[in-house]
């Protein structure tokens, strides 16, 4: 059974779980029929391990790294270069993806960057805080449209994930967009299949609670559930692992030697609950790019051949392929 877009399979529920262990919750799939709840998802969850969907033998989890907020090449060339040459090194490409408001898409980097394996993501091209703010949802949905439709112009390029600005400081989140926007064709006629706004919390303990924002109202997380899930019918979520280097800096600073620390131990957790930890950074001064490499060298000498590097795309190529017998 298909949605009306056609696009997912209502079925995606009978991989991951039974019926009789959900037998005393009703109908097991009646999530996928949800007012596009985005944090419905928790630690007695059935869980999508990455043995059920990666396609290769051997490898318990992936580490999906991402960078934020590209308007220009050339900084983003200087500052993931060592970055990209280390996953070079592992990978025999660079598995990362660059979530992006605006850029040339004749820009030459951008085909060096595709060669190497990275991917060019969505982030809107307003970068507002909140999207669905005082502006209106006709407004919000042409910033995020309108970044799809530009980045699908990059040769070669076809953007398959978004990630909604300032979602690791405010909950910039929301059902209503994926209800009435994501879950809408452009004007163009593309749409993405991922998103990774939502964050994922391991609790309890202070170890990764203390970077969570303070205020007293910050809701935009998920907790004990490192793993790909439905959003409504039609969106993938790959949540976000507290802490961003946003979300390290607010805590203590820039470029504090904690912050590497506590991503190891959160990739760490990941890696033993065969889940997808997911880094969202910034060359921002937050986090520095020796930094992000000694994350990629702890996977290597602690993980070895357990742990795949892959980008968003890559991780939509595999749902599809392994999981969902080629369809989206």
């Amino acid at each position: 059974m298909y949605t009306s877009r056609g696009l997912l399979p209502v079925a995606l529920g009978l991989v991951i779980g039974s019926a009789a262990a959900q037998a005393d919750t009703g109908n097991r799939l009646n999530h996928l029929d949800e007012f596009a709840h985005p944090y419905w998802v928790g630690a007695d969850t059935p869980k999508l391990v990455t043995p059920q969907w990666i396609g290769e033998d051997g490898i318990e989890a992936v580490v999906v790294l991402s960078i934020d907020d590209m308007r220009h090449t050339g900084h983003y060339e200087a500052f993931l270069r060592p970055i990209l040459n280390r996953l070079e090194k592992i990978e025999g490409r660079a598995p990362l993806s660059i979530f992006t408001n605006s850029i040339d898409p004749k820009d030459p980097q951008l085909q060096t960057w595709l060669d190497q394996g990275l991917s060019i993501e969505v982030h809107t091209t307003a970068h507002p805080c909140p999207c669905l703010g005082k502006r209106g949802l006709n407004w919000a949905k042409r910033t995020y449209h309108g970044c799809v439709d530009a980045l699908a112009k990059i040769p070669r390029n076809k953007p398959v994930a978004f990630r909604m600005p300032c979602c690791d400081s405010m909950n910039s989140v929301s059902p209503r967009f994926f209800a009435e926007t994501f879950d809408q064709f452009s004007p163009a006629g593309n749409f993405l299949e991922i998103d990774s706004s939502v964050f994922h919390l391991f609790s309890p303990g202070e170890q990764f609670a203390q970077y969570v924002p303070h205020d007293g109202n910050f809701v935009n997380l998920i907790e004990n559930y490192p793993y790909p899930y439905v959003i409504g019918k039609f969106c993938w979520e790959l949540p976000c692992s507290v802490p961003s280097d946003w979300e390290a800096q607010a805590h203590h600073g820039n470029n504090n030697p904690r912050t590497v620390t506590d991503m190891k131990a959160a990739i760490d957790e990941t890696v033993a609950r065969r889940g997808v930890y997911t880094l969202v950074f910034h060359p921002h001064g937050w986090i520095t790019n020796a930094q992000i490499v000694e994350l990629i060298d702890h996977v290597a000498k602690v993980h070895g051949d357990k742990v795949a590097f892959l980008s968003m795309r890559e991780v939509r190529d595999r749902l599809n392929k392994n999981l969902l017998g080629g369809a989206s």
